[in-house]
């Protein structure tokens, strides 16, 4: 049998946690509050991309304050209970590298906690790719784990031990990540105090206007 990669097990995880997942967040209004910040700078009935989008719980309320919502996702499970429990939004089950503006483009992104699994340099090819479709002066929004050092959890899988891997950037770097492909930070955005707590952090980038950062493979 073949290794499996650091996808495939993010992946695995994904699947297998998918159904609590479910239970949890589309019961949880803890990003409330930045989901509503973030949609004040977008304009009117905006294109929304929701990258990494998990069963669709936070496309549910970017939807029902007024977006329409693309959500992608490479957890089938996930993007199976997104399709069933948010029918009025579009799920792709898609990897971030396989984004393309000739399919699609967008006046905004959201990227909450679907970041967290990619080291530096597959970060930085992440943006360059979510950067690609958004449309010019559009507004990306990541939430995301800071830190200097990075944390390994060992969960029970079908009776297995994985390693899923968390990766924190300091914001330092993660603002030259996106800099690079042609995002400019814009500020940092509003999360709950039990978010912010936990290490997390919320910031707003714009694609500069005339950008052609291009996008690079991982």
């Amino acid at each position: 049998m073949a290794q499996m990669t650091d996808d495939d097990v993010i992946r695995r995880f994904y699947d297998a946690v998918a159904d609590e997942t479910a239970e949890v967040w589309y019961a949880s209004d803890l990003l409330l509050c930045t989901i509503r910040d973030f949609l004040r700078l977008l304009p009117d009935r905006p294109d929304v991309l929701d990258l990494g989008c998990g069963t669709g719980h936070e496309a549910k309320r970017l939807h029902a304050l007024g977006a329409a919502v693309t959500g992608i996702d490479f957890s089938p499970r996930s993007i199976a209970i997104a399709r069933e429990r948010t029918p009025e939004c579009v799920f792709l089950e898609m990897d971030f590298f396989d984004l393309d503006p000739s399919i699609s483009t967008y006046d905004g992104i959201f990227a909450a906690g679907s970041l967290i699994h990619l080291s530096p340099v597959r970060l930085q090819a992440a943006v360059a790719c979510a950067a690609a479709v958004l449309r010019e002066d559009g507004i990306f929004l990541a939430v995301l784990q800071v830190g200097e050092e990075n944390r390994a959890e060992y969960p029970e899988i079908d009776g297995e031990r994985i390693e899923r891997v968390v990766y924190r950037h300091a914001k330092e770097f993660v603002l030259d990540c996106f800099s690079r492909a042609g995002l400019g930070f814009v500020r940092d955005a509003p999360l709950a105090q039990e978010l912010a707590e936990s290490g997390w952090r919320a910031y707003y980038f714009q694609k500069v206007s005339g950008s052609t950062a291009p996008a690079r493979a991982p």
